[in-house]
């Protein structure tokens, strides 16, 4: 048979781990992906349990749990936004 005939090696090289850091998809899909403000899991907003806006900013939450301690102490997860550009703040 000839060589050019042959099936290439399923799994001999990894696109992944060749891929930049911007383009590998571990990267691209914790991009997409939200911290829940309350236990630091990575949350898609699309299967959020839960979303809150404060000083509007949007934090998700992986379960309703976490969205009942946000709403009990919200400044004590959300961190403090920073001054306005040329604020005395």
């Amino acid at each position: 048979m000839h060589e050019f005939l042959r099936e290439p090696r399923i799994g001999h090289f990894s696109m992944a781990a060749a891929a930049p850091a911007h383009l590998n998809p571990d990267t691209m899909e914790r991009a997409m992906k939200e911290k829940d403000p309350v236990c630091g899991m990575l949350v898609e907003p699309t299967e959020a349990a839960g979303q809150r806006t404060l000083d509007g900013k949007t934090f998700y939450f992986c379960s309703p749990a976490c969205v009942a301690k946000f709403d009990k102490a919200p400044q004590r997860y959300a961190p403090a936004a920073p001054p306005p550009p040329g604020g005395t703040g």
